[in-house]
Protein backbone atom coordinates (compact mmCIF):
# COMPACT_ATOMS: atom_id res chain seq x y z
CA UNK A 1 0.00 0.00 0.00
CA UNK A 2 1.14 3.50 -0.77
CA UNK A 3 1.70 6.41 0.90
CA UNK A 4 -1.13 8.20 -0.71
CA UNK A 5 -3.80 5.43 -0.30
CA UNK A 6 -3.30 5.27 3.42
CA UNK A 7 -3.46 8.95 4.25
CA UNK A 8 -6.63 8.24 2.06
CA UNK A 9 -8.01 5.71 4.41
CA UNK A 10 -7.11 6.98 7.65
CA UNK A 11 -8.52 10.71 7.05
CA UNK A 12 -11.79 8.95 5.24
CA UNK A 13 -13.97 10.12 7.55
CA UNK A 14 -13.07 13.87 7.06
CA UNK A 15 -13.22 13.46 3.35
CA UNK A 16 -16.38 12.32 3.13
CA UNK A 17 -18.08 15.07 4.95
CA UNK A 18 -19.73 17.04 2.29
CA UNK A 19 -19.75 20.83 2.41
CA UNK A 20 -22.68 22.95 1.50
CA UNK A 21 -22.08 26.66 -0.60
CA UNK A 22 -24.13 28.82 1.03
CA UNK A 23 -26.53 29.87 -2.39
CA UNK A 24 -27.96 32.98 -0.53
CA UNK A 25 -24.58 34.62 -0.22
CA UNK A 26 -23.67 33.46 -3.86
CA UNK A 27 -26.83 35.25 -5.03
CA UNK A 28 -26.58 38.07 -3.41
CA UNK A 29 -22.89 38.66 -4.95
CA UNK A 30 -24.23 37.96 -8.54
CA UNK A 31 -27.13 40.12 -7.67
CA UNK A 32 -24.60 43.02 -6.24
CA UNK A 33 -22.31 42.44 -10.04
CA UNK A 34 -25.50 43.14 -12.12
CA UNK A 35 -26.51 45.81 -10.35
CA UNK A 36 -22.71 47.71 -10.31
CA UNK A 37 -22.77 46.70 -14.29
CA UNK A 38 -26.35 48.53 -14.77
CA UNK A 39 -24.80 51.97 -13.15
CA UNK A 40 -21.55 51.70 -15.28
CA UNK A 41 -23.22 51.33 -18.26
CA UNK A 42 -25.88 54.33 -17.20
CA UNK A 43 -23.17 56.49 -16.42
CA UNK A 44 -21.79 56.44 -20.11
CA UNK A 45 -19.57 54.22 -22.23
CA UNK A 46 -18.27 50.93 -20.54
CA UNK A 47 -15.37 49.39 -22.15
CA UNK A 48 -13.54 46.75 -21.06
CA UNK A 49 -10.62 45.59 -22.91
CA UNK A 50 -7.94 42.93 -21.65
CA UNK A 51 -4.06 43.81 -20.78
CA UNK A 52 -3.18 42.39 -23.99
CA UNK A 53 -5.09 44.77 -26.05
CA UNK A 54 -4.19 47.50 -23.83
CA UNK A 55 -0.69 47.32 -24.75
CA UNK A 56 -1.37 46.98 -27.98
CA UNK A 57 -3.43 49.71 -27.91
CA UNK A 58 -0.34 51.83 -25.94
CA UNK A 59 2.40 50.48 -28.58
CA UNK A 60 -0.13 51.87 -31.47
CA UNK A 61 -0.82 55.29 -30.09
CA UNK A 62 3.31 55.62 -29.66
CA UNK A 63 3.79 54.43 -33.20
CA UNK A 64 1.23 57.02 -34.77
CA UNK A 65 3.12 59.85 -32.77
CA UNK A 66 6.66 58.57 -34.09
CA UNK A 67 4.80 58.91 -37.50
CA UNK A 68 3.08 62.02 -36.96
CA UNK A 69 6.66 63.64 -35.84
CA UNK A 70 8.83 61.48 -38.84
CA UNK A 71 6.41 63.53 -41.02
CA UNK A 72 5.96 66.60 -39.48
CA UNK A 73 9.75 67.42 -40.14
CA UNK A 74 8.24 67.10 -44.21
CA UNK A 75 9.86 64.51 -46.40
CA UNK A 76 11.87 66.23 -48.33
CA UNK A 77 11.22 66.19 -51.90
CA UNK A 78 15.01 65.77 -53.19
CA UNK A 79 17.10 64.64 -50.46
CA UNK A 80 19.97 65.02 -52.41
CA UNK A 81 19.47 68.63 -52.73
CA UNK A 82 19.74 69.07 -48.91
CA UNK A 83 22.91 67.37 -48.54
CA UNK A 84 25.01 68.03 -51.80
CA UNK A 85 24.21 71.33 -51.32
CA UNK A 86 24.66 71.78 -47.68
CA UNK A 87 28.37 70.05 -48.18
CA UNK A 88 29.36 71.78 -51.73
CA UNK A 89 27.72 75.35 -51.63
CA UNK A 90 29.35 76.56 -55.09
CA UNK A 91 27.38 73.53 -56.52
CA UNK A 92 23.71 74.32 -55.19
CA UNK A 93 22.98 76.30 -58.67
CA UNK A 94 24.22 73.90 -60.88
CA UNK A 95 22.00 71.22 -58.85
CA UNK A 96 18.93 73.48 -59.52
CA UNK A 97 19.49 73.42 -62.68
CA UNK A 98 19.30 70.12 -62.99
CA UNK A 99 16.70 69.02 -60.68
CA UNK A 100 14.61 71.67 -62.31
CA UNK A 101 15.90 70.23 -66.08
CA UNK A 102 14.66 66.63 -64.35
CA UNK A 103 11.40 67.85 -63.30
CA UNK A 104 10.55 69.06 -66.46
CA UNK A 105 11.67 66.18 -68.69
CA UNK A 106 9.29 64.23 -66.23
CA UNK A 107 6.55 65.77 -66.47
CA UNK A 108 7.05 66.34 -70.05
CA UNK A 109 7.18 62.10 -70.69
CA UNK A 110 4.17 62.33 -68.20
CA UNK A 111 6.29 59.99 -65.97
CA UNK A 112 3.44 58.70 -63.52
CA UNK A 113 0.92 57.66 -65.77
CA UNK A 114 3.39 56.00 -68.00
CA UNK A 115 2.98 51.58 -68.12
CA UNK A 116 6.06 50.58 -66.07
CA UNK A 117 5.77 47.31 -68.05
CA UNK A 118 6.36 48.56 -71.15
CA UNK A 119 9.46 50.70 -70.51
CA UNK A 120 10.47 48.27 -67.99
CA UNK A 121 14.70 48.39 -68.69
CA UNK A 122 14.48 52.13 -68.51
CA UNK A 123 12.17 52.15 -65.48
CA UNK A 124 15.06 49.37 -63.85
CA UNK A 125 17.40 51.46 -65.29
CA UNK A 126 16.25 54.89 -63.51
CA UNK A 127 15.49 52.79 -60.15
CA UNK A 128 19.42 51.39 -60.39
CA UNK A 129 20.74 55.19 -60.93
CA UNK A 130 19.37 56.44 -58.12
CA UNK A 131 19.87 53.58 -55.87
CA UNK A 132 23.60 54.29 -56.09
CA UNK A 133 23.12 57.89 -56.18
CA UNK A 134 21.19 57.13 -52.42
CA UNK A 135 24.37 55.26 -51.74
CA UNK A 136 26.86 57.68 -52.90
CA UNK A 137 25.16 60.81 -50.64
CA UNK A 138 25.69 58.34 -47.79
CA UNK A 139 29.14 58.86 -48.50
CA UNK A 140 29.62 62.37 -49.06
CA UNK A 141 30.21 63.29 -44.83
CA UNK A 142 33.24 60.52 -45.13
CA UNK A 143 34.19 61.78 -48.57
CA UNK A 144 33.79 65.80 -48.23
CA UNK A 145 37.20 66.53 -50.04
CA UNK A 146 37.04 63.71 -52.48
CA UNK A 147 36.51 65.12 -56.20
CA UNK A 148 35.82 62.41 -57.55
CA UNK A 149 32.39 62.15 -55.88
CA UNK A 150 31.40 65.55 -56.70
CA UNK A 151 31.95 64.59 -59.70
CA UNK A 152 29.96 61.10 -59.70
CA UNK A 153 27.24 63.11 -58.09
CA UNK A 154 26.93 65.75 -60.82
CA UNK A 155 27.26 62.87 -63.26
CA UNK A 156 24.15 61.62 -61.87
CA UNK A 157 21.76 64.75 -62.77
CA UNK A 158 23.02 63.97 -66.61
CA UNK A 159 22.41 60.29 -66.54
CA UNK A 160 19.16 60.80 -65.46
CA UNK A 161 18.66 63.39 -68.05
CA UNK A 162 19.92 61.29 -70.84
CA UNK A 163 17.72 58.46 -69.71
CA UNK A 164 14.19 60.20 -69.77
CA UNK A 165 15.46 61.99 -72.65
CA UNK A 166 15.66 58.26 -74.01
CA UNK A 167 12.06 57.41 -72.33
CA UNK A 168 10.78 60.48 -73.94
CA UNK A 169 11.54 58.96 -77.49
CA UNK A 170 10.55 55.36 -76.68
CA UNK A 171 7.55 57.21 -75.52
CA UNK A 172 7.35 58.88 -78.97
CA UNK A 173 7.83 55.69 -80.89
CA UNK A 174 5.36 53.82 -78.73
CA UNK A 175 2.89 56.70 -80.27
CA UNK A 176 3.72 56.88 -83.68
CA UNK A 177 3.21 53.30 -83.67
CA UNK A 178 -0.27 52.89 -82.20
CA UNK A 179 -1.32 55.86 -84.27
CA UNK A 180 -0.18 53.90 -87.56
CA UNK A 181 -1.73 50.86 -86.07
CA UNK A 182 -5.47 52.58 -85.49
CA UNK A 183 -4.36 54.27 -88.63
CA UNK A 184 -4.54 50.96 -91.00
CA UNK A 185 -7.24 49.02 -88.98
CA UNK A 186 -9.57 52.79 -90.25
Amino acid sequence: MSFFEKNIRDNRSELDQIEMPDTKRIWQGIQQEIQDEDSKSQNGWNISIGKYWQWSIAASVCLLIVAVLVFRQGPSSSPDQVDLASYYPELAAQQDEYVQLIRQKEAEVNIGKLDKASFSDIFKELEMLDDIHQETLQDVPKYIDNEQLVRTLIRYYEQKIKILERLSKEVEKQQYHEEKNHERSL
